[in-house]
């Protein structure tokens, strides 16, 4: 049976005992919603370590829009049960003030500067938002200590962000997973819950959007301009409220679209689909499917 932690501090203690008997932690931050994404982090954290753990917590710090905070799905009973069939050994809820502390007051531009990812695309489009991310991830490590943690690839952005703060942390190491989908090719995610059946299906369009620019890669196409045009061309055939398609370099990260050819590179789309704002990236390689 999930043992249930009921503030981050429990987790604190539960998590020093753990170690004392010299046990590895797979950990699994969520803000709840969860879906099969989810669960594919958790099966992974559990084949992986010895005991695993998950946090339930809906960070007001890293939405831009109240509503946005309003409207995201909470079920903690549901999450909870989820957790429990899929075998986590623990979980960890608790209030805005035992997670954050005074920092639940500050403002984003108070907080410390999550670093070069946080330039462009998602940045761009939600000034502060990497900023509570952070701030809240290092929180949740100060709790949970020396462990694994894993986190999707759909949020690229966000898990550059947290692999350099945990390198500035003992013992944290970040696991990235690959990005898990439907089978239009949609990423898994707690805001498709929002979406109704033919939403989900016009939202296929994401991904062949990439696909198209991975399809001229593979062609040995290197640069940002024609590649950026493959996705658009799809996109525009779509109903899809469009922020951004656009490229980076991975490796050398910059806050515009790079202008010359790419040794490497990965394609990242935002937009919106029946009032649900999605994203989703993808490297960009031969033969890839995911």
């Amino acid at each position: 049976m999930i043992q249930h932690l009921t503030s981050p501090q429990a987790a604190q203690r539960w998590c020093k005992k753990i170690r004392k008997q010299h046990k590895t932690i797979g950990y699994v931050a969520t803000m709840g919603a969860l879906h099969p994404g989810h669960i594919s982090l958790i099966d992974r954290a559990r084949a992986e370590n010895d005991v695993s753990i998950a946090s339930i917590f809906v960070n007001p710090l890293q939405f831009n829009k109240a509503k946005d905070l309003e409207k995201y799905p909470r079920d903690e009973a549901s999450d909870i049960k989820q957790l429990e069939i899929a075998g986590v050994t623990a979980v960890f809820t608790g209030t805005p003030e035992a997670f954050l502390g005074e920092a639940r007051n500050k403002t984003t531009q108070e907080l410390t500067d999550p670093g070069i990812y946080a330039k462009g695309l998602e940045g761009a489009h939600r000034p502060g938002h990497f900023a509570g991310v952070r701030e809240v991830v290092s929180r949740l490590f100060s709790f949970v200590g020396p462990c694994r943690s894993y986190f999707g690839e759909k949020d690229y952005q966000q898990v550059q962000i947290i692999r350099q703060l945990a390198e500035t942390l003992p013992g944290i190491e970040i696991i990235p997973c690959p990005t898990l989908r439907e089978c239009s090719g949609l990423a898994r995610s707690s805001r498709n819950l929002r979406l109704s059946e033919q939403g989900k299906h016009q939202a296929g369009i994401i991904f062949s959007a990439m696909q198209a620019a991975n399809a001229l890669w593979e062609s040995g196409v290197r640069t940002p301009r024609l590649l950026q045009s493959a996705m658009l061309g799809v996109l525009n055939e779509g109903k899809i409220e469009l922020e951004y398609a656009e490229l980076r370099d991975p490796i050398n990260w910059t806050g515009k679209q790079p202008e010359s050819d790419l040794k490497q590179a990965r394609v990242f789309v935002a937009g919106n689909i029946e009032g649900v704002r999605l994203i989703d990236n993808m490297a960009l390689s031969a033969g890839n499917q995911a």
